[in-house]
């Protein structure tokens, strides 16, 4: 039977060749025409798909050789050859750089909700229980990220509104930093120091604690939250099968164990506010987050773990960016002493001595605040916005963009691209003055992003830089152990500067 078959198969495909030379030889036009018409169909099909340019990528891995080191550099380079918007590969997964204001522009800000999504990877489930849509970097932009996008927002608005209550608790770490830099009578690295009260900065507003920088419990959660923020960094490992082996059982664990530790902890602390809890005196976030359950804005949706996540996020934010951001200005100012003393002359015009500088001599110091803009532009400690992700078919910039398609947003390029700024790489303050002196800040400046997923934290975080960089300024001189001093950055997840040294006097 099965021979019958075969020579059945064999005899049909014959008639089917002889069928097929026959229709060539007699009808040669009609086959030009249908070919010519097919062309056609096909180029208008892909015309009106244009795909974003890029280079050739190797089959299982893409582009992978684009995304080693200081990656950012890389693909900021890829710009002058493939344009503002092009498009790289790891493994199967397809991305698109953004580079240009007009671009990013027109994705985060003229498209609603389409680029609001995040990419479904290990790393991101890793770290919550339940997967990522409990975080609030993570999630996508559903009903659940709403709700407590909205208490971020309000907890912060009160906070930064308040600003006796947010100066005292900003300043007393800035002071207590400021004793630990002038105890050490060696040059110091300023970045433990800074980091540590950073994180109690952030401790002071979310649960009213402070830590004691020398303390076991402070160094456990600088790991805690460094680890975590490491599997928040973009790294080809989720989107290359071969890669994701690299992520072990074991390390999976490790991050688990220690999460549950904190969110241990943090349980306590919620226990006990909820025994004080006043909702006429709120102390702190985890009192406007009770007061906000209360009043059910949560529309009854938030449950313990979301609580927990919620609180942990809000603690992981900022703390270490902060840092590294005091880390760069102290550092360009020990690399650029006639600019540092410009700063503190200004301070002084300003703020008596006998008290620390305030959040209302603000409008009064458009060179200091000018310095630290350009810090923010130069270091660009994120270099990318975290990766979103197409949830509809869209066009940008006339190319075709599918949907689940992540996007990179180069926030670097942007802020170093000589079509926007006159010499990038060189760090000039009066970039962001006018002729008459006066703060200027141009829309090409954008550390924190734009639409509907823009930072939460940036008020809170502009605050924090401009009273922990006046204060430590106004009482302050900084001075490179090793002139001139040469500022190189490095980048795990976000980019700050390889380890220097400093002396410290007292002004």
């Amino acid at each position: 039977m099965e021979c019958l078959m075969n020579i059945l198969h064999f005899s049909i495909f014959e008639d089917l060749m002889t069928c097929t030379k026959i229709f060539l030889w007699k009808y040669p036009r009609a086959i030009a025409l249908i070919t010519i018409i097919a062309s056609i169909g096909v180029l208008l099909k892909t015309r009106s798909r244009k795909q974003p340019p890029g280079p050739w990528g190797w089959p299982f891995i893409g582009h992978l050789k684009y995304f080693k080191d200081k990656y950012y550099i890389g693909l900021f380079r890829l710009k002058d050859r493939y344009g503002d918007v092009y498009k790289l590969r790891l493994g199967s997964q397809e991305f698109i750089v953004v580079c240009s204001l007009e671009s990013i522009l027109e994705a985060l800000v003229g498209s609603g909700k389409a680029y609001c999504g995040r990419p479904d990877i290990l790393s991101y489930n890793i770290l919550y229980k339940g997967g990522r849509q409990r975080g609030v970097d993570t999630a996508d932009f559903h009903e659940m990220l709403k709700i407590k996008r909205s208490f971020i927002d309000a907890s912060f608005d009160a906070y930064c509104s308040n600003i006796e209550t947010i100066e005292d608790k900003i300043t007393i770490e800035v002071l207590e930093v400021m004793d630990c830099f002038l105890e050490k009578s060696e040059p110091i690295d300023p970045f433990f120091m800074l980091e540590a009260s950073c994180l109690n900065i952030t401790m002071m507003l979310v649960f009213g604690e402070r830590l004691d920088p020398r303390k076991k419990i402070t160094s456990d959660l600088l790991t805690i939250f460094h680890e975590r923020s490491l599997l928040k960094a973009f790294t080809p490992d989720d989107y290359i099968p071969l890669l994701k082996a690299f992520k072990t059982d074991d390390h999976v664990d490790y991050i688990k164990a220690i999460t549950s530790r904190q969110i241990e902890n943090q349980s306590k602390l919620i226990n006990l506010h909820k025994d004080t809890y006043d909702p006429s005196k709120l102390r702190d976030m985890v009192d406007h987050l009770l007061l906000f359950i209360e009043c059910g804005q949560d529309l009854s949706l938030l449950n313990k773990d979301d609580m927990d996540y919620l609180l942990l996020d809000l603690v992981n934010y900022g703390y270490e960016a902060i840092s590294v951001l005091v880390t760069w200005l102290i550092g360009y100012m020990a690399a650029n002493p006639n600019i540092q003393v410009k700063v503190q002359e200004e301070i002084d015009s300003v703020v008596e001595r006998d008290r620390p500088p305030s959040l209302r001599d603000h409008p009064f110091l458009p060179y200091t605040t000018a310095v630290i803009l350009e810090t923010q532009r130069m270091a660009s400690v994120f270099p990318f916005l975290i990766p979103h992700v197409v949830t509809e078919n869209r066009i940008l910039q006339g190319y075709s963009i599918k949907t689940g398609t992540t996007v990179l947003f180069h926030i670097w390029s942007l802020h170093h691209d000589t079509r926007y700024w006159k010499n990038p790489m060189k760090f000039n303050p009066n970039r962001f003055l006018n002729e008459d002196k006066d703060l200027e800040i141009p829309d090409y400046y954008m550390p924190y992003g734009a639409g509907l997923r823009q930072c939460a934290g940036e008020s809170l975080a502009e605050i924090e830089l401009f009273l922990f960089f006046t204060t430590i300024m106004q009482q302050l001189t900084f001075t490179a152990e090793q002139s001139p001093l040469i500022l190189e950055p490095e980048f795990d997840f976000l980019i700050r500067p390889k380890p220097f040294r400093v002396s410290v006097t007292e002004r």
